[in-house]
This record gives C-alpha cells, structure tokens and sequence, in this order.
C-alpha cells in the first residue's frame, strides 16, 4: 500500500533559523582551524561551557566545515537562541506607578 502523500514530502530545511550551536559555532571553528577535527571531543568542549544541543548537530557542522561547504560564522550573536535566553541583556520596562 502507498505511503499518503502527507509522507513523501520532507519538511524544508532549517534556513536562517537560529540554534542551539549559533553561539558556539566562532568558538568550533576557531578550534577547528587550530587543527581540532575530532566532532566529538568538540562537542565534549562545548558541552562544558553550557552547550545543550545534540553530538550530532556539531558532527553536522564539522563536516560541513571539512567539505569546505560554509562559510566561517559571523562574530556577531544572534538576535534570539533557544538555549540562551539572555533577560540581563535587555533593559528593564519602568515599572508603572
């Protein structure tokens, strides 16, 4: 029996989309320009600086940046992230009277 056509289509890829790895991702290529291609001992670095994304998800990038397939990250942060949420850096609402 065929699949419903629900199922043959694949959901579009995550463009322009902020992640969890956004912010780490100056910190891996710096590292990875430094010589360190080992996708798992960087994910064991970033994960103890506060990392909470998925082994995976930076295998993905690693690769990505061994194909030469992207392009070095910005130095800026991203405007949200899912996993860093950062109340201190905005200001304040004045309470009202």
């Amino acid at each position: 029996m065929p699949a419903p056509a629900v199922w043959t289509k694949l959901p579009a890829p995550a463009v322009n989309r902020t992640t969890l790895l956004d912010l780490r991702k100056p910190y891996l290529y710096q590292r990875y320009a430094e010589g360190r291609h080992n996708a798992l001992q960087l994910y064991r670095e970033i994960r103890a600086r506060g990392y909470t994304g998925s082994a995976a998800t930076v295998g993905r990038y690693i690769r990505q940046l061994r194909k030469g397939t992207t392009a070095p990250p910005s130095q800026t942060r991203p405007q949200t992230t899912p996993d860093h949420r950062l109340d201190h850096d905005r200001p304040r609402p004045a309470r009202c009277p």
